[in-house]
């Protein structure tokens, strides 16, 4: 995968899985919908550790606004929890690592933020919470691209060889 330039998602890998794939990449990977085991322990949530291996490698987490990898109660859940494991991953991995990844295409959607046109809500609580307008670039899209660039430069680099 990583000689065609093929970005790696791993979002509904196992843990075994995730752990394997980042034992062999030469790429940074990615997690396109994850959240925050630790926020909310369910298996499709990415525990602290697991978050931090995606960042050594050089990868990306873009926090889902799925509601039932939210809270125990996925009726209740809302912007907040989203801002909740966002914020959480933030802080583990640093602002280099993080994203979003919607996932309104597989149902996804929260109370605040059921749509694209609800997506400004995300910014401006995260301009409230003091993020910089180059952290905001960041997690809204200039890490994922960052590393969709060195996936191709990769994949580049190894067919000129």
């Amino acid at each position: 995968m990583n000689r065609l330039g093929l970005l790696i998602d791993l979002s509904h890998a196992s843990d075994a899985t995730l752990r394997d794939v980042l034992k062999i990449s030469k790429t940074p990977i990615f997690a396109s919908h994850s959240s925050s085991r630790a926020i909310f322990d369910c298996e499709r949530n990415l525990s602290d550790d697991l978050l931090r291996a995606i960042a050594e490698n050089g990868g990306v987490v873009q926090v889902c606004l799925v509601d039932e990898f939210l809270t125990r109660n996925p009726k209740l859940s809302n912007i907040e929890n989203f801002m909740n494991h966002l914020c959480h991953i933030i802080n583990v991995v640093g602002i280099d690592h993080v994203g979003i990844g919607s996932d309104f295409d597989g149902g996804g959607g929260v109370k605040g933020c059921n749509g694209n046109n609800d997506l400004i809500q995300i910014t401006t609580r995260l301009i409230k919470r003091g993020y910089s307008d180059e952290d905001i670039e960041k997690i809204w899209g200039k890490n994922f691209l960052r590393i969709l660039t060195q996936v191709q430069e990769y994949a580049n680099s190894s067919s000129s060889k």
